[in-house]
């Protein structure tokens, strides 16, 4: 018998504040086209492989799709908050229109066609939420006030070091 377990659900990565990182430092703000207020179960990576690793070390017969989320919903100004509590810097969502942050990306040195599939990828966030049901719920233990303190702040002070 095969077995397989995957998740479908649509889940943000609590790493995906690093893709900020140059804009925190800069400006304090992260710019996306989400509104400020939308909300999601933001996950850590460490919590997705240790869920896997219990999956891959006791497999289960069959196909199954598993919700893996996050242990809190938090909107993306909460998360901004949070962020600048472990950096000790105000952080703030400036929600711009896709083609503008489409631009900046690419000034910033993506490749068009990049930036036109996150975008694309953002702007879909909103749309699908709560769309997706696996047959188990699988909830990580990381919040993201944690994920903030012990890996964002460590890494916003290395690239702090890096740009002195």
């Amino acid at each position: 018998s095969s077995t397989s377990a995957r998740c479908t659900s649509w889940r943000e990565f609590m790493e995906n504040v690093f893709m900020s990182l140059q804009t925190i430092i800069a400006q304090g703000s992260i710019y996306t086209s989400i509104p400020g207020s939308v909300k999601a179960e933001y996950i850590a990576t460490q919590d997705i492989a240790e869920i896997a690793a219990e999956f891959l070390l006791n497999p289960i017969d069959g196909h199954h799709v598993i919700d893996i989320v996050g242990p809190q919903e938090l909107s993306m100004n909460e998360w901004a908050s949070i962020a600048g509590e472990a950096i000790q810097k105000q952080v703030r969502v400036v929600t711009v229109p896709g083609d503008a942050l489409k631009a900046a990306m690419s000034q910033a040195g993506l490749s068009s066609e990049m930036a036109a599939l996150l975008v694309e990828m953002e702007e879909s966030f909103p749309k699908i939420l709560g769309q997706f049901h696996g047959e188990q719920k699988r909830v990580g233990k990381v919040t993201f006030a944690q994920f903030a303190r012990e890996v964002f702040a460590p890494g916003y002070k290395q690239a702090l070091q890096s740009a002195a």
